[in-house]
Protein backbone atom coordinates (compact mmCIF):
# COMPACT_ATOMS: atom_id res chain seq x y z
CA UNK A 1 0.00 0.00 0.00
CA UNK A 2 1.35 3.24 -1.42
CA UNK A 3 1.83 6.52 1.08
CA UNK A 4 -1.14 9.22 0.71
CA UNK A 5 -0.15 12.92 0.76
CA UNK A 6 -2.65 15.37 1.82
CA UNK A 7 -2.49 18.80 -0.46
CA UNK A 8 -4.55 21.69 -0.19
CA UNK A 9 -5.64 21.78 3.24
CA UNK A 10 -6.80 18.04 3.19
CA UNK A 11 -8.73 18.67 -0.29
CA UNK A 12 -6.49 16.34 -2.43
CA UNK A 13 -5.15 13.18 -1.67
CA UNK A 14 -1.84 12.60 -3.42
CA UNK A 15 -1.34 8.77 -4.11
CA UNK A 16 1.88 8.65 -6.89
CA UNK A 17 3.60 10.68 -8.75
CA UNK A 18 3.17 9.96 -12.26
CA UNK A 19 5.65 12.33 -14.10
CA UNK A 20 8.11 14.41 -12.28
CA UNK A 21 9.41 16.95 -14.28
CA UNK A 22 12.21 19.39 -13.82
CA UNK A 23 9.94 22.25 -12.04
CA UNK A 24 7.24 20.13 -11.47
CA UNK A 25 5.62 16.72 -10.38
CA UNK A 26 2.24 15.47 -11.28
CA UNK A 27 0.72 13.35 -9.22
CA UNK A 28 -2.39 10.70 -9.63
CA UNK A 29 -4.53 11.66 -6.84
CA UNK A 30 -8.48 12.18 -5.40
CA UNK A 31 -10.38 15.26 -4.85
CA UNK A 32 -11.75 14.96 -1.28
CA UNK A 33 -15.51 16.26 -1.75
CA UNK A 34 -18.57 15.94 1.21
CA UNK A 35 -19.93 12.73 2.33
CA UNK A 36 -16.45 11.12 1.50
CA UNK A 37 -17.25 11.35 -1.99
CA UNK A 38 -13.97 11.30 -3.91
CA UNK A 39 -13.35 11.89 -7.60
CA UNK A 40 -9.74 11.07 -9.68
CA UNK A 41 -7.90 14.07 -10.47
CA UNK A 42 -4.55 14.91 -11.93
CA UNK A 43 -2.78 16.79 -9.45
CA UNK A 44 0.28 18.98 -10.68
CA UNK A 45 2.68 21.39 -8.33
CA UNK A 46 5.65 23.18 -8.71
CA UNK A 47 8.45 21.29 -7.38
CA UNK A 48 10.42 22.96 -3.84
CA UNK A 49 13.17 24.53 -5.79
CA UNK A 50 10.73 26.50 -8.04
CA UNK A 51 8.08 27.34 -5.89
CA UNK A 52 9.37 30.95 -5.22
CA UNK A 53 10.64 31.57 -8.70
CA UNK A 54 8.09 34.25 -10.41
CA UNK A 55 8.83 32.94 -14.02
CA UNK A 56 7.81 29.45 -12.70
CA UNK A 57 5.06 30.84 -11.26
CA UNK A 58 3.59 32.96 -14.05
CA UNK A 59 4.15 29.74 -16.35
CA UNK A 60 2.18 27.34 -14.06
CA UNK A 61 -0.87 30.39 -13.96
CA UNK A 62 -0.68 30.97 -17.40
CA UNK A 63 -1.34 27.10 -17.98
CA UNK A 64 -4.43 27.15 -15.75
CA UNK A 65 -5.74 30.18 -17.10
CA UNK A 66 -5.68 28.19 -21.08
CA UNK A 67 -7.49 25.40 -19.72
CA UNK A 68 -9.77 27.16 -17.67
CA UNK A 69 -10.63 29.01 -20.85
CA UNK A 70 -10.68 25.72 -22.98
CA UNK A 71 -14.14 23.68 -22.43
CA UNK A 72 -13.62 20.85 -25.04
CA UNK A 73 -14.25 17.22 -24.74
CA UNK A 74 -10.88 16.32 -25.70
CA UNK A 75 -8.93 18.40 -23.47
CA UNK A 76 -8.23 17.69 -19.35
CA UNK A 77 -11.08 19.88 -18.25
CA UNK A 78 -9.74 22.45 -15.31
CA UNK A 79 -11.07 21.79 -12.10
CA UNK A 80 -9.26 23.87 -9.28
CA UNK A 81 -5.60 26.23 -9.07
CA UNK A 82 -4.37 27.87 -5.78
CA UNK A 83 -1.62 27.90 -3.32
CA UNK A 84 -0.98 25.90 -0.61
CA UNK A 85 1.94 25.72 2.21
CA UNK A 86 3.98 23.78 -0.22
CA UNK A 87 3.02 26.55 -2.83
CA UNK A 88 1.15 26.37 -6.17
CA UNK A 89 -0.88 23.45 -7.63
CA UNK A 90 -3.38 22.99 -10.50
CA UNK A 91 -5.84 20.22 -11.14
CA UNK A 92 -6.98 18.89 -13.96
CA UNK A 93 -9.47 15.68 -14.19
CA UNK A 94 -7.73 12.44 -14.44
CA UNK A 95 -7.69 11.81 -18.05
CA UNK A 96 -5.18 9.03 -18.32
CA UNK A 97 -5.53 4.99 -19.30
CA UNK A 98 -2.37 5.43 -21.64
CA UNK A 99 -0.45 8.37 -23.44
CA UNK A 100 0.58 8.24 -27.20
CA UNK A 101 4.19 7.94 -25.49
CA UNK A 102 3.00 4.60 -23.42
CA UNK A 103 1.50 3.33 -26.52
CA UNK A 104 4.50 3.75 -28.80
CA UNK A 105 6.80 1.93 -26.15
CA UNK A 106 4.56 -0.93 -25.68
CA UNK A 107 4.31 -1.60 -30.08
CA UNK A 108 8.46 -0.95 -30.00
CA UNK A 109 8.47 -3.83 -27.08
CA UNK A 110 6.37 -6.01 -28.96
CA UNK A 111 7.60 -5.23 -32.55
CA UNK A 112 4.16 -4.16 -34.01
CA UNK A 113 3.10 -0.91 -35.00
CA UNK A 114 -0.08 0.73 -33.13
CA UNK A 115 -3.10 -0.10 -36.23
CA UNK A 116 -3.69 2.90 -38.89
CA UNK A 117 -7.16 3.17 -38.19
CA UNK A 118 -6.56 3.65 -33.72
CA UNK A 119 -3.69 6.19 -34.67
CA UNK A 120 -6.32 7.90 -37.37
CA UNK A 121 -8.96 8.22 -34.61
CA UNK A 122 -6.91 9.43 -32.05
CA UNK A 123 -5.70 12.22 -34.66
CA UNK A 124 -8.82 13.47 -35.46
CA UNK A 125 -9.68 14.01 -31.73
CA UNK A 126 -6.29 15.77 -31.18
CA UNK A 127 -7.20 18.06 -34.22
CA UNK A 128 -10.37 18.64 -32.64
CA UNK A 129 -8.95 19.91 -29.71
CA UNK A 130 -6.89 21.87 -31.20
CA UNK A 131 -8.88 23.38 -33.93
CA UNK A 132 -11.71 24.25 -30.92
CA UNK A 133 -8.48 26.37 -29.45
CA UNK A 134 -7.60 28.50 -32.40
CA UNK A 135 -11.28 29.03 -33.17
CA UNK A 136 -12.45 30.71 -29.46
CA UNK A 137 -13.65 33.92 -29.66
CA UNK A 138 -15.27 36.22 -26.96
CA UNK A 139 -17.78 38.61 -26.73
CA UNK A 140 -16.38 42.13 -26.13
CA UNK A 141 -17.50 45.69 -26.54
CA UNK A 142 -16.88 45.02 -29.91
CA UNK A 143 -18.65 42.44 -30.57
CA UNK A 144 -17.21 38.88 -31.15
CA UNK A 145 -13.91 38.85 -31.21
CA UNK A 146 -11.25 36.32 -31.80
CA UNK A 147 -9.37 34.99 -28.58
CA UNK A 148 -7.35 31.88 -29.50
CA UNK A 149 -5.87 29.24 -27.37
CA UNK A 150 -2.90 28.01 -28.62
CA UNK A 151 -0.94 24.34 -27.72
CA UNK A 152 2.83 25.31 -28.53
CA UNK A 153 4.30 21.94 -27.10
CA UNK A 154 2.10 18.86 -28.34
CA UNK A 155 3.84 15.46 -27.57
CA UNK A 156 3.23 12.06 -27.54
CA UNK A 157 3.43 12.25 -23.05
CA UNK A 158 0.73 15.11 -23.42
CA UNK A 159 -1.71 13.17 -25.07
CA UNK A 160 -3.58 10.75 -23.04
CA UNK A 161 -6.08 8.25 -24.21
CA UNK A 162 -9.02 7.49 -21.40
CA UNK A 163 -10.27 3.78 -20.69
CA UNK A 164 -13.08 4.70 -23.31
CA UNK A 165 -11.19 5.90 -25.66
CA UNK A 166 -11.11 9.51 -25.44
CA UNK A 167 -8.30 11.44 -26.40
CA UNK A 168 -7.61 14.08 -24.27
CA UNK A 169 -5.08 17.28 -24.25
CA UNK A 170 -3.44 17.15 -21.14
CA UNK A 171 -0.84 19.42 -21.24
CA UNK A 172 -0.27 22.95 -21.76
CA UNK A 173 2.82 24.09 -19.97
CA UNK A 174 3.62 26.88 -22.26
CA UNK A 175 0.26 27.48 -24.19
CA UNK A 176 -1.28 30.56 -24.82
CA UNK A 177 -4.03 32.05 -24.31
CA UNK A 178 -5.13 35.59 -26.24
CA UNK A 179 -8.26 36.97 -24.48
Amino acid sequence: MSEVTLAAGGRYLLHQVVIEAPATQLWRAEAVCAAGLRRPVAFKRLRAPFAGDPVYREAMTREARVLLLLDHPNVAQFVDFGEDGAGLFLVTEWAWGLTLDDIGQIAEVHQQRPSPVVLAAVGVQILHALDAGHRRAVRGPQGVVPAPVVQRDLSPSGVGLTGRGTVKLTDFGIGRAHV
